[in-house]
């Protein structure tokens, strides 16, 4: 466990009051013995809800992982998004499969520095477009340029696999609008922790 795993484990420890699920990923690279090892390892750090094994070039447990974030987020509006960005159940299941998409495509080069805040929905029942803006937090400007990409590749890439999977979950036209912005050292910040969500 690197010094990164021990700051998060710190932070969820002593600020966050709420359901947590551990994610293994890319376990299609280890053994199961070496699986087991480190399913040990972690388990008794925080009282985790569930730990589940993933891997995303395998899709292997990616329904599993569904099911659970379904069943312990909270009950929201049905097949769409709702108006505004009050509703805390789709708010967080944005912000965690754009998250999601950084860290599989940026691997190790990221690992716990980026954070997403939705900053406005507005979904129109008339056309079933919903207008999604996030911002991506960093803590360094060389963290912006990889998620930023050459030509803005990496983040367009983002925006894609993001919009795909919002689509498919809220049964909407997604238009989705991602920014990059820095704030040093924020994951130390309890205002900013607080602002991002983390409290």
């Amino acid at each position: 466990m690197g010094n990164s795993d021990k700051h998060i484990i710190k932070l969820l420890s002593e600020r966050v009051n709420t359901t947590i699920l551990l994610l293994l990923t890319k376990v299609d690279l280890v053994t199961k013995e070496k699986l087991m090892d480190k399913i040990n390892e972690w388990k008794d750090l925080l009282p985790f809800k569930e730990i589940i094994p993933i891997s995303a070039i395998k899709e292997m447990n990616l329904d599993i992982l569904l099911k659970k974030l379904y069943e312990y987020l909270p009950i929201g509006e049905k097949n769409h998004l709702i108006e505004n960005n009050d509703d805390v159940s789709d708010n967080t299941l944005i912000k965690e499969i754009i998250r999601e998409k950084i860290l599989n495509l940026t691997e190790e080069e990221i690992p716990y520095s980026v954070a997403v805040l939705i900053e406005s929905i507005n979904y129109n029942p008339n056309t079933n477009i919903t207008d999604i803006n996030a911002v991506i937090v960093v803590e360094r400007d060389s963290q912006k340029g990889i998620i930023i990409g050459k030509g803005g590749s990496m983040i367009k890439e983002i925006g894609i696999r993001a919009r795909t999977d919002l689509e498919s979950i809220f049964d909407s036209h997604i238009i989705l609008k991602t920014f990059v912005k820095v704030i040093p050292d924020w994951r130390n910040n309890p205002r900013k922790l607080k602002e991002l969500g983390y409290s």
